[in-house]
């Protein structure tokens, strides 16, 4: 083989070498995106009268829920589940009427310990007493903060002959990370609706 093959065999082979290296050398730096969650179109708030079903009490609800009676039984027809289909969550109320105050202390403490059982998961339970004397509507509110099962209960009484309570569920794995948004726009839903309730005569 002549001499100047060689050199240009040699030189093309330090060539090659010097662009692996150089290759490897000028690497950047890759950093790992955070983990992100689906962008949510939230709906306009926009709120519309409960439809009349014969049962003592009366809110206001979003226009874009549906409600419906947990049965079909004419003695459930009061007990009510406000669908939010497209946000994925259910707000489950029960309605019980009372004979007294055993009743409201029976009732109420069956709510509290409802809230707590999620004191396991949750990062902390937070009270909030309602009092309105105008429409005889008195109550707590258990805001959950936490990778619980609900984040959001509450109830509401007149103390002697109704009672009235909800909790909100997700239909999907607790995770207060990718569900904060919804939760935080239906907490607007339910305070309206605890805002705007009240009981008829």
């Amino acid at each position: 083989m002549k001499k100047s093959s060689v050199s240009k065999i040699c030189g093309l082979v330090g060539i090659s070498v010097v662009i692996v290296l150089s290759g490897c050398l000028s690497k950047p730096d890759y950093i790992p995106k955070p983990m992100g969650y689906l962008r949510i179109d939230l709906p306009e708030k926009s709120y519309i009268p409960l439809a009349d079903s014969g049962c003592p009490f009366f809110f206001e609800v979003p226009a874009y829920a549906s409600v419906k009676s947990k049965t079909d039984l004419p003695e459930d027809r009061c007990m009510k589940n406000i669908l939010f289909g497209d946000l994925k969550a259910t707000l489950h109320c029960t309605y019980l009427p009372m004979e007294g105050a055993e009743d409201f202390k029976a009732y109420s403490e069956y709510t509290r310990k409802l809230a707590y059982e999620h004191r396991v998961k949750a990062e902390f339970i937070n009270q909030v007493v309602v009092k309105n004397p105008a429409n005889q509507v008195y109550g707590v509110i258990y805001e959950i903060d936490g990778d619980v099962a609900s984040n959001y209960l509450f109830y509401l009484s007149d103390s002697t002959h109704n009672y009235f309570a909800g909790s909100l569920y997700f239909f999907a794995a607790p995770n207060s990370d990718s569900i904060r948004p919804v939760l935080d726009f239906l907490k607007e839903d339910i305070h309206h609706l605890i805002e705007t309730f009240h009981w008829k005569e």
